[in-house]
């Protein structure tokens, strides 16, 4: 059986309020090619199809439109796509009873998924859409939630039960499709906050493959039997790696299992600049302005070393160079300056202050405290005497 895996498309996604449909048609007309090209049995969305649960009217046409090219790039693909956390699954779930043969949209509850013809079946997909933590108990049965087993663990193992008994004798490979974080995943460029983590062999069970979405960095684990397949192309300037669809080849016995990678090619980079990970000068501002091509289809941010925010004369600089150019300029990011030794030595580690602390101490210090926990150094000489300054005339002020 062969697959190809994708996820995290967010339709309707902008980046600093630049639309990205023509991104996404860009996309859409690579992923038939591939479609075209390597004829597989099933295209699996592992979730977030769109960027917000209540996504525009030009992202929603998208995806219909997507849909018909997708399953006309080859007359046999079946397409099973599930909701994610962005999506809204009752929106999804609402347009199944008009969806035609080979396409599976999974929007609410679990569903077990026969791919091919009844009589020649060609394997079996459990599609599970984003379910939160507490969803998970909601489909056992009363002993499951009674024993002392995980709820998440055993959702999965009553899952992959439910595609052995739907591919009843035949030997056909068993897909799991969901929405989760795994443990251990490599998610600096794209950090979760308020999601639990499941370690991987706690939602593999007996799983040929078990196609992931959520994370948008492409990465595996036991071997390959779970994986993400990660984002298509860059919804941020921290995911600046090549993005890619995984084209899976699943075998029930010794044929096993294989994944690759198949670049997608993003219609627009992500540039950061310096490209090392310094920051420029303001006084060189203008000298990077002109290194960079007008006519290089990118998004740019710009590392500017400074303390506190960019200037805005910097800001207005950069709009003003790169307007009506193919250069998208996005913003430019502070990045306090490196440390001098003498600024080393002074250094003195954070320390918190308690309410009766702050009632009493002098407001200079305060202030002080304050600067070297955001950007790890003393207050510069001539902010220090500005405060001194506005102090003494606040003193004044009081004293009258």
């Amino acid at each position: 059986m062969k697959i190809i895996h994708t996820s995290d498309w967010h339709l309707g996604h902008q980046l600093y309020n630049y639309d990205r449909l023509d991104e996404h048609r860009y996309f859409i007309r690579q992923l038939a090619g591939i479609i075209s090209r390597h004829s597989p049995d099933a295209l699996i969305i592992a979730g977030d199809i769109f960027d917000q649960q209540s996504p525009s009217l030009a992202a929603q046409q998208l995806w219909v439109e997507a849909l018909g090219e997708l399953l006309e790039a080859d007359p046999k693909v079946e397409i099973i796509a599930i909701a994610g956390n962005h999506d809204s699954g009752s929106r999804l779930a609402v347009h199944a009873p008009l969806l035609r043969k080979r396409l599976h949209i999974i929007g609410r509850d679990p569903e077990i998924i026969t791919l091919g013809e009844p009589q020649t079946p060609t394997g079996v997909v459990a599609a599970i859409p984003y379910l939160p933590d507490f969803a998970f108990r909601r489909y056992l049965d009363e002993a499951e939630i009674d024993s002392e087993k995980d709820p998440v663990e055993a959702f999965y193992a009553m899952m992959a039960k439910k595609t052995r008994q739907a591919a009843g004798n035949c030997d056909i490979p068993r897909i799991a499709v969901s929405h989760i974080a795994v443990s251990g995943a490599d998610t600096s460029s794209h950090p979760l906050r308020d999601f639990n983590f499941f370690a991987a062999d706690r939602i593999a069970a007996d799983f040929h493959y078990h196609a992931l979405g959520h994370i948008h960095f492409p990465q595996s684990f036991l071997n390959n039997r779970v994986r993400y397949s990660g984002s298509p192309f860059p919804l941020s300037f921290d995911e600046p790696y090549h993005h890619s669809v995984s084209l899976v080849e699943v075998e029930p016995g010794e044929a096993g299992l294989s994944v690759e990678t198949v670049g997608i090619e993003p219609l627009r980079r992500v540039v950061t600049l310096p490209k090392d990970k310094s920051a420029v000068e303001i006084s060189g501002i203008q000298d990077l302005i002109d290194s960079v091509p007008r006519e290089d289809e990118i998004y740019l941010r710009v590392k500017v070393e400074t303390i506190g925010n960019v200037p805005e004369s910097v800001n207005a600089a950069l709009r003003n160079a790169f307007r009506d150019t193919n250069v998208r300029y996005c913003l430019a990011q502070a990045v306090a300056p490196p440390l001098h030794e003498d600024e080393k030595e002074e250094r003195s580690p954070e320390r918190s202050v308690s309410i009766d602390e702050m009632r009493e101490i002098n407001p200079l210090e305060l202030a002080d405290l304050h600067f070297r926990r955001k950007y790890a150094r003393p207050i510069p000489p001539e902010l220090r005497s500005l405060l001194d300054e506005i102090l003494a005339g606040d003193q004044e002020l009081s004293d009258k």
